[in-house]
């Protein structure tokens, strides 16, 4: 780790601030304090090297955009959540707008921003990304990819949260027939939504 920490300097020094392998050290070291949940450390470094990836490659780069989202975490772990909201919201509608929807690295970049909604109790505006995402997946990578199989997990958790247990009853059931199918009974991802359907009809049965 000492060797990391001094990485940046020595870069700096043999090729200057705005050298790609310069803006690589910062971003490696500023994920490595990520790591060890030293954020107030990370900011000042991540920040830079955001701003100078802007400057160099444009703000819609994939590691303009990786930056975006490593700035906003360290935003949220610092308790500063709508300040989060911004960045991963900015990364998400720059990532549409070169890729597209149906492309991984919108995804990557559009889930972030649901599972952040999600945290934040805006159920609805989550669900509609997860939606969103879901198509985009089965666009990709199919109905049976694990990909398309997450998303529609995530989705049908959002459904529950923001409309009720009965409203995503009929689809976990499907999905855990789907899952059973695809991965087997003891797949993590099967025990998952098994948990998921069992608390959805002890929901519904204690309202009815």
């Amino acid at each position: 780790s000492r060797l990391r920490l001094r990485a940046p300097a020595g870069r700096l020094h043999a090729h200057g601030p705005e050298h790609q392998l310069t803006l690589y050290a910062l971003s490696s070291l500023a994920s490595f304090l990520v790591e060890q949940n030293r954020c107030e450390e990370a900011e000042p470094l991540a920040r830079d090297a955001l701003a100078m990836h802007h400057a160099l490659d444009g703000e819609d780069h994939p590691e303009s955009l990786k930056l975006m989202l490593l700035v906003g975490w360290i935003a949220l772990q610092l308790g500063r959540e709508e300040e989060a909201v911004e960045l991963y919201g900015r990364a998400a509608e720059l990532a549409v707008a070169r890729y597209g929807e149906a492309h991984a690295v919108s995804l990557t970049h559009l889930q972030p921003l649901a599972y952040l909604y999600l945290r934040q109790g805006r159920h609805v505006q989550a669900r509609e990304i997860l939606e969103r995402c879901l198509l985009a997946s089965r666009s990709l990578y199919g109905d049976e990819d694990v990909h398309t199989l997450d998303a529609r997990y995530d989705t049908l958790a959002a459904l529950q949260e923001s409309e009720g247990h009965a409203a995503a009853l009929a689809a976990l059931e499907e999905l855990v027939a789907d899952l059973v199918r695809l991965l087997g009974g003891n797949d993590e991802r099967t025990r998952r939504a098994i948990q998921q359907l069992e608390q959805a009809r002890d929901g519904r049965g204690a309202r009815e």
